[in-house]
């Protein structure tokens, strides 16, 4: 099934039983690890961790003010947990507090389907769009994200890709533009957004390969050409932005020679994607030793260069 999907909820994108054997390039960067290490994560789904569960706030944030162009839609799309007050001290109960505890379930019972935040969250979230919305806060910054909403073509629909391997993969970008333009949201906890940290925050979570994969499940779909940009917003007051352009980390189109390159996060994409391949072919799933050349049994560690300069400098 090579298939668009407009509306699917993230539950079901991610959950739902029609989807489930599809990979996303959260899974597929599992092999970064190992095959053994995919395998483990596909066979035992984890709960979202907090950071997960507040990007997914914040991308719910950002998709609502697109469609509704203000960010009164988002505080009506989530359910807001107030603790009880202990009334000896007429303070919050703690999370390990048991009248916290059954509060709060019968808070998720109450109100299934919704999104589930703190009021300290929302208003975070809150600010955070503003400072990527609002002129007088975010500048050019700001000018340019609106541009982006507004050219908006598509805002998270879910595209579905079997290749011809029989390898099913699963996207769900951000947000398309009318000017072919691939934007993904990323908060983040940097303290400035200079080159270097900026680099190192891709490098870290490896976002060449995600927008890679979005790169090429859109244009095995759509026969059309999408240029990577990443938008990165701090989580700390003043929140501040920066609209970053890694087309020289994914797949870039040479129209004058009608030529398809690759940076960095392409080549890892596709070497994992080839990795995937043939694990499954061959149902065999090895632990790390698979990043050892092949047939060795030991890893020969070299001494890394700055700490032999370093001890011997000393």
């Amino acid at each position: 099934m090579n298939d668009i999907i407009y509306g699917l909820s993230n539950e079901d994108y991610h959950n739902g039983e029609d989807y489930r054997d599809y990979i996303s390039s959260t899974s597929l960067k599992h092999y970064l690890k190992s095959p053994r290490y995919f395998k483990f994560m596909q066979d035992n789904p984890q709960p979202q961790t907090e950071a997960q569960r507040f990007g997914s706030l914040f991308h719910l944030a950002m998709q609502l003010y697109q469609q509704h162009g203000t960010n009164e839609a988002f505080w009506d799309s989530v359910a807001i947990f107030q603790p009880p007050k202990n009334p000896k001290t007429d303070q919050p109960y703690g999370v390990t507090a048991k009248a916290y505890a059954e509060a709060y379930t019968k808070f998720l019972d109450d109100n299934q389907g919704k999104e589930i935040a703190t009021l300290a969250e929302v208003q975070q979230i809150d600010d955070m769009v503003g400072a990527l919305t609002r002129l007088e806060i975010g500048g050019v910054t700001a000018k340019r994200i609106r541009r982006f909403l507004k050219q908006a073509t598509a805002v998270e629909v879910s595209y579905f890709y079997v290749t011809e391997d029989g390898i099913k993969l699963k996207i769900r970008p951000d947000l398309l533009t009318r000017g072919r333009l691939l934007i993904d949201w990323k908060t983040c906890a940097l303290d400035t957004l200079d080159e270097d940290s900026i680099a190192r925050q891709i490098i870290k979570y490896r976002y060449g390969i995600s927008m890679s994969m979005y790169q090429y499940v859109l244009h095995k779909i759509t026969g059309k050409r999408y240029r990577p940009i990443l938008v990165f917003v701090t989580k700390s007051a003043p929140y501040d932005a920066i609209v970053v352009d890694i087309s020289e980390w994914c797949y870039g189109y040479d129209k004058d020679l009608d030529m398809v390159t690759m940076g960095v996060g392409a080549v890892e994409f596709k070497r994992l994607l080839d990795l995937h391949t043939k694990c499954t072919k061959e149902n065999k799933w090895p632990g790390a030793e698979s990043n050892l050349p092949e047939g060795d049994a030991v890893m020969t560690l070299k001494v890394p260069v700055w700490f032999d300069r370093k001890t011997f400098t000393e």
